[in-house]
């Protein structure tokens, strides 16, 4: 009825019970043990696999709060966690988590844990594609989101069994945010005259703040912010991501729009980027201004 496989790393059996959870654990780890994967017949019994995604999910990294299902379903709406479809301790198998999820074209999905007051936030969503690795049953697509999260579509009803490695940017509300000062320089693309704005979590993602340009003629930028979250740059008055700032790929001959940069314990951040361009610096060149999707 079910299978044995191994995994890498000693998983937690509960919820509450591994104060170092391991999120991305190594492969060629010695201290492997079985894990206990559930069949589709054993979540047929309780499931309607038929008529929705039945996900069933072990996550490897520590769950200390609610964990629900944030999805095309209800528009990806967040603001009210009562309201979302929450995943439940599967009955008999450890660690497994399960969510019915009324099936229909185009389906999306993904699960994000809760923060300690109850709220949701996609700080605390699943990691990226390689965050996720088949178990058994059906297989779901999975994408890069823009932030490089999974972005998770199911074909069909049934049911889809896997197990989730880390959350994203190894984030989690189980362990106590960090916060510190940072100072941001940024050398910035010469191109067009524009000048560059920052934004992020710091200041909600809302209109960019103003740099200070310095003698040197780099920018730089003061924040207070946590461990984990994100920023990036666009043109200063860029409303609508139509002028960030672009990058260069060599390998695939591509410009492609700067990722988001995860804040870490390191607090002076240095970006050149002066080989780099504004989107609408492309129409300079005859290239189109058209930046990919944000």
């Amino acid at each position: 009825m079910f299978a044995s496989l191994f995994i890498g790393a000693l998983a937690m059996t509960a919820c509450h019970n591994n104060p170092n959870p391991t999120p991305d654990p190594d492969p060629e780890d010695s201290t492997k043990v079985d894990l206990v994967v559930p069949a589709v017949d054993v979540l047929a019994n309780d499931y309607d696999i038929e008529g929705n995604v039945v996900l069933c999910v072990y996550f490897e990294s520590e769950i200390c709060n609610d964990v629900v299902i944030a999805g095309s379903y209800n528009g990806w709406t967040i603001d009210d966690p009562a309201s979302m479809i929450h995943m439940e301790a599967l009955k008999d198998y450890e660690g497994w988590y399960v969510a019915e999820i009324p099936f229909a074209e185009d389906l999306q999905a993904k699960p994000m844990q809760l923060k300690d007051d109850g709220t949701a936030t996609w700080d605390f969503q699943t990691g990226d594609p390689d965050s996720w690795e088949y178990k058994a049953g059906k297989e779901m697509t999975i994408e890069a989101g823009y932030d490089g999260e999974a972005n998770i579509a199911y074909p069909e009803a049934g049911a889809y069994i896997y197990v989730s490695k880390y959350f994203k940017n190894h984030g989690s509300p189980c362990v106590e945010a960090v916060a510190h000062d940072y100072v941001v320089t940024l050398i910035a693309p010469d191109c067009g005259g524009f000048e560059p704005g920052i934004i992020g979590d710091f200041n909600g993602w809302g209109a960019s703040a103003e740099m200070q340009l310095n003698a040197d003629g780099s920018y730089s930028y003061s924040f207070n912010d946590t461990e984990g979250h994100a920023f990036k740059f666009r043109a200063l008055d860029d409303t609508d991501w139509s002028n960030q700032i672009q990058l260069y790929n060599e390998e695939e001959d591509t410009w492609y729009d700067n990722p988001n940069i995860t804040l870490g314990a390191e607090t002076a951040i240095s970006l050149d980027y002066s080989n780099g361009r504004y989107t609408l610096c492309a129409e300079d060149a005859g290239e189109g201004g058209e930046g990919t999707e944000e």
